[in-house]
């Protein structure tokens, strides 16, 4: 089908799907390295939040005006920064809707997904499955527990949605 005389599309789409793996690497870094958690207790500047994880001062900064963009932190008058409404309810640990789990497991799962031209050649996934299910503890403890914080999640959104009038076992 020819073009011929149509207006060019935008390239917009495609360079955020070229480029979907920043945000995803910012999200994915600060819940690794424990922004979330330590946000937790209160509101802190980034000088605090780099020593207290031991990252650069600079490159820390910039993590946390990259996670304010993207949502995850909210950042007040005095560049003190706190978790979003979001962050504190699915990336606090202890919180009833905790998803940071899931968010490991993915996390894991990243250099994985970069093979996926070579997995399509050689017909075999990048990762074996055994890598998530007993051979790399910390693999299948992030795939275990990202796995119950996705049923909880299930269930909670279950709980509104099934009528459990009068019943009384399941």
């Amino acid at each position: 089908m020819s073009n011929k005389g149509a207006p060019m599309p935008s390239p917009a789409p495609l360079m955020a799907l070229s480029t979907a793996y920043w945000d995803s690497q910012v999200f994915l870094c600060a819940n690794r390295i424990g922004v979330f958690a330590l946000l937790s207790e209160a509101p802190l500047a980034a000088a605090e939040i780099a020593a207290k994880l031991n990252t650069g001062e600079r490159a820390t900064t910039l993590l946390l005006n990259a996670c304010v963009a993207l949502g995850l932190l909210e950042c007040d008058d005095k560049q003190r920064f706190a978790n979003s409404a979001l962050s504190a309810t699915y990336l606090v640990p202890g919180q009833p809707g905790f998803m940071g789990n899931a968010v490991a497991y993915s996390d894991n799962l990243y250099n994985t997904w970069g093979e996926l031209e070579k997995a399509l050649r050689d017909e075999r996934p990048p990762m074996a499955p055994e890598t998530y299910l007993g051979d790399d503890p910390k693999h299948t403890r992030d795939f275990v527990y990202g796995m119950h914080d996705r049923a909880l999640g299930i269930g909670r959104a279950m709980v509104g949605l099934v009528d459990l009038k009068g019943r009384k076992a399941l």
